[in-house]
């Protein structure tokens, strides 16, 4: 249902009751994954790491090679978070190996999708979008159409880094039909879409609809609780406030940007 705040309140109930436990069992382990998980979600990284490898070290003991490959997934997700690549990469390529020993192309095109996106882009970007258009094949075979819409919207968003622009205004419009078509409402593929179209029109000085659709990014990333995606969408409406001079508004949103970085650290 995407509300991350009652899961994230919920899991930690259970998670208060794991103490009570004889041993750290499967259930046990279950909870602990999803605490990390959802805290991941929510930006909270560093936080987030030690139920996730509490979870993972269970795993690997009972050699359960599908959640053992999951943990290592989200831990590399974290570790990318914070900008750690090499040990993200390390994570990433175990959980591949261990999805490639299931046969489970699905799984491990998640994870090349979120390698390309954020770590192969870097040195490589032909490659990182040879390997999207891949996962994106793999998807459209699972009838997995947000996947599609989101791997098309980080093909876009490589092409705007590297000036190819026309390129990635027509994966945008690919990604925007298939939305439409699978009628994607408050998800984290539509967020993401709209905030790299706010980025492509930012890119075309078309600033009112940047700002109108990170505006819109942004909304979808707080109803489904992802902090730091609301944030960064956040910025490109700033950007694009400065740009129209509605100055005024430009430092209430970074002061909107602020509150959640504060939250975050509290936390």
């Amino acid at each position: 249902m995407q509300e991350t705040e009652e899961a994230l309140y919920n899991y930690k109930r259970a998670y208060d009751y794991i103490n009570r436990f004889i041993e750290f069992d499967h259930l046990a382990a279950y909870i602990s994954f999803n605490v990390g998980l959802t805290l991941r979600r929510k930006g909270c990284i560093r936080e987030s790491l030690p139920y996730i490898e509490k979870a993972g070290a269970y795993y690997k003991k009972i050699n359960d090679i599908r959640k053992l490959a999951d943990a290592l997934y989200v831990l590399g997700i974290a570790y990318k978070n914070t900008d750690d690549f090499q040990r993200a990469s390390e994570f990433f390529d175990q959980a591949k190996t261990l999805y490639q020993t299931l046969n489970n192309n699905s799984l491990f095109s998640r994870v090349q999708v979120t390698m390309a996106a954020s770590i192969t882009y870097k040195e490589n970007p032909v490659q990182a979008i040879q390997d999207l258009i891949q996962c994106a094949n793999q998807f459209e075979l699972d009838n997995y159409p947000a996947g599609v819409v989101f791997v098309y919207a980080k093909i876009a968003e490589i092409l705007l880094l590297t000036e190819q622009v026309e390129e990635a205004y027509e994966y945008l419009c690919k990604a925007q039909n298939m939305a439409s078509l699978t009628e994607l409402s408050t998800t984290l593929e539509l967020g993401e879409l709209y905030a790299v179209f706010a980025k492509y029109h930012f890119k075309i000085q078309n600033y009112i609809q940047a700002h109108e659709l990170a505006l819109k990014s942004s909304n979808i990333f707080a109803i489904i609780g992802f902090m730091r995606d609301q944030a960064a969408a956040l910025q490109i409406a700033v950007e694009s406030s400065r740009k129209t001079g509605n100055l005024e508004e430009a430092l209430d949103l970074q002061s909107k940007r602020s509150d959640l970085f504060e939250s975050l650290a509290r936390e």
